[in-house]
Order: structure tokens, then C-alpha cells, then sequence
């Protein structure tokens, strides 16, 4: 890919192109079983492959996976869920991705957390 063409990607994806793939992502997420092998679902298929594999081509990477620990450096916590047994905070689910181009964060992935109780006894005597 030539320089010129790996700036114009990587603005496209910075700001307007966001959107297009995020709805990308929702029909992906949304296709019901009886629609996978229809030509229409694999066209949209293939358009969703084609734009994260010309993002990865100009070093584009996505950031946010359910597993990892929490990162406010690249994870915006849109709901934390308190669990007991947790020590510490972890990503549950990914809402919407977010995309790093080398060091620079274009976006924060919009996550839900899960983590120990906010409130413990020691914290409500302090209050």
C-alpha cells in the first residue's frame, strides 16, 4: 500500500469511517441462522472482512476483548457489574470496539465491567 493511501485510510477510520463499521459490526452480530448462507449476508460478510483486513493492512489494530483486565488507557467503562468472588476488574463485554494506529488511540472501546463490590465495609465506615 502506497504511503499516500495508508494516511488517507487511517483518517477515514479516525473520524467518518467509524460509524460504517460499527454498523458493520451489528449486522454481523444480528444475522440470524436461517440468513448465514444467503448471498446478501455473505456480501456483508465480506464487505466487514475486506474494511478490518484494509485497517489491519495500514496498521490499524482493534482494541477491546472481553477477558482482559481493564485499561481506562483504552477501555471506556459504559456499565460496571460488581461480582464477590472478583479482585479485579476485567472487561465482560465489548459494546463497541475501539482502534489504535501504532501508539495513538483513535477511540476507546466502550466496554462493561466487571469487578469486586465498590462499596466494602472498610470504605462504608470511612464515608
Amino acid at each position: 500500500m502506497l504511503p499516500v493511501e495508508k494516511w488517507i485510510l487511517s483518517r477515514w477510520i479516525h473520524r467518518p469511517g467509524q460509524p460504517a463499521i460499527d454498523e458493520l459490526d451489528r449486522a454481523m452480530e444480528h444475522t440470524t441462522p436461517d440468513l448465514v448462507g444467503h448471498p446478501w449476508a455473505r456480501g456483508i460478510s465480506l464487505a466487514h472482512e475486506r474494511f478490518l483486513e484494509a485497517l489491519r493492512r495500514v496498521g490499524v489494530e482493534r482494541v477491546g476483548n472481553a477477558g482482559e483486565r481493564f485499561d481506562p488507557s483504552v477501555h471506556e467503562a459504559v456499565m460496571y457489574r460488581e461480582q464477590s468472588d472478583a479482585r479485579d476488574e476485567h472487561v465482560h463485554s465489548v459494546l463497541r470496539p475501539g482502534y489504535r494506529l501504532g501508539p495513538q488511540l483513535l477511540r476507546a472501546a466502550q466496554v462493561v465491567v466487571i469487578g469486586p463490590p465498590r462499596n466494602t465495609s472498610a470504605e462504608r465506615r470511612l464515608a
